[in-house]
């Protein structure tokens, strides 16, 4: 079926941002409260968290994977990486 929703990752708050990792094996979902939860696509298991500091407006991947990059909504609209080697 097209267009079913297969699974559910929970951002903890109200989601504002979601990025699929180049290899397809992870999804990263960033929130209003500042917070970044990591899931495995597959089985959506939770498999690390990070605390970006301010509400999380896009999240892209580093093409190995090893790097998610945010645009935070914080005083100075700043950007920020974060290793996730945890994953």
């Amino acid at each position: 079926n097209t267009g079913v929703k297969e699974k559910a990752f929970e951002a903890g708050a109200e989601a504002t941002a979601a990025a699929i990792s180049k290899d397809l094996q992870r999804i990263a979902v960033g929130a209003a409260d500042g917070s970044i939860k990591v899931y495995t696509v597959a089985d959506a298991k939770l498999v690390g968290s990070i605390a970006a500091g301010a509400p999380v407006a896009e999240l892209a991947w580093q093409p190995t994977n090893t790097v998610l990059a945010g645009l935070l909504k914080d005083k100075d609209n700043s950007a920020a990486a974060w290793n996730v080697a945890f994953t």
